[in-house]
């Protein structure tokens, strides 16, 4: 009586290709689930921000028109906007600005409330920018918080609309990748609430939130509205 089996190289090649497709598949797999929990993150923070702001709101009489106006200019105002939102948000850690965005330290990454300064643009490019001296929080769950002040009045054009200023937000705090459109975002604070950017004109997500596109005009600004209207 024969028998018939698989030789050594047969088992040794399928095991070789199983390899193979396991490695591919979960590398992807990993990723989307990855991607897929800082969306979770990004929308979990904009509710908790704008909760905090409609609060902010409420307390100045129905608008955010000069309420953290502080007297000494838009741009230092910025301390004051940080200071509305930490008294509203459950927060570990706070860093004053530097004097130029009315703070007397010396902003949010070099006290340690925003990453080392290795932060990109979707396309691959550095940022370098003021935000890393900007005043900023790190909340309870981690997110890394910074704010400022275009125009105290709300009157700065963006868009197809005027804002205050501004908040970045890294919602998985000091781990990578550090990338706008990835695990960092921005929203514009307004009148009466808080605009994701690439809503009402303010970049476009069709072209600036292509997560393999290296062309200069894809920053990744435009990936908060899409991927919190999604």
């Amino acid at each position: 009586m024969s028998r018939k089996g698989f030789t050594l190289a047969e088992i040794l090649i399928t095991l070789t290709v199983i390899g193979v497709v396991a490695a591919l598949t979960i590398s992807t797999l990993l990723q989307n689930t990855n991607q897929a929990e800082l969306k979770t993150a990004l929308k979990r923070d904009f509710a908790d921000l704008s909760q905090a702001t409609l609060q902010i709101i409420n307390d100045n009489g129905g608008s955010l028109v000069n309420a953290f106006k502080n007297g000494t200019g838009d741009l230092k105002d910025s301390e004051n906007l940080k200071n509305a939102f930490k008294s509203k948000l459950s927060y570990i850690k706070e860093c004053s600005g530097i004097p130029s965005f009315g703070g007397s330290g010396a902003g949010a990454k070099i006290e340690g409330c925003w990453n080392d300064g290795n932060w990109k643009y979707l396309n691959g490019t550095p940022v370098v920018s003021d935000p890393q001296s900007l005043p900023g929080l790190v909340l309870s769950n981690g997110t890394l918080l910074n704010f400022g002040i275009n125009k105290s009045a709300c009157t700065y054009p963006t868009g197809d609309y005027y804002r205050c200023g501004a908040i970045n937000f890294d919602v998985n705090g000091f781990k990578p990748p550090n990338m706008f459109g990835k695990d960092i975002f921005q929203v514009s604070i307004i009148t009466n609430g808080l605009l994701p950017d690439g809503a009402q004109g303010y970049y476009d997500p069709s072209s600036d939130c292509n997560l393999s596109n290296t062309m200069g005009t894809n920053l990744g600004y435009g990936c908060t509205a899409l991927y919190l209207y999604q």
